[in-house]
């Protein structure tokens, strides 16, 4: 099998991400996520929800409040406290700049 063929995704944006931090290191749920040839991660370290039910609902934080921590593969992490604060639900972010932002949902 061919690199190409191999590949699921050519690039992948994750805003605010309810992932373990660590899901893309060598030991995290999603250690084979450098088949993704592209990774962007927006993060806000105050997101509300990471921070108030997440983190005491699961015991660790979210990589969508630390950024990914230590990935095995290339990923983009994008700060953007400063844009959205403790703002969590994309809805509202787009609602915020007057965008539509499309969601999808992966469970």
């Amino acid at each position: 099998m061919t690199d190409e063929a191999e590949r699921k995704f050519d690039l992948w944006y994750y805003i605010a991400p309810a992932l373990p931090s660590n899901a893309f290191t060598s030991t995290g749920i999603l250690k084979d996520a450098p088949l993704i040839d592209e990774t962007y991660v927006w993060y806000s370290s105050l997101d509300s929800n990471l921070s108030t039910a997440y983190f005491p609902a699961n015991g660790h934080t979210a990589m969508g409040q630390t950024r990914p921590l230590e990935p095995v593969h290339d990923v983009e992490d994008i700060d953007v406290t400063e844009l959205v604060g403790p703002v969590h639900n994309v809805k509202e972010i787009g609602k915020m700049y007057g965008i539509r932002i499309k969601c999808a949902s992966f469970i």
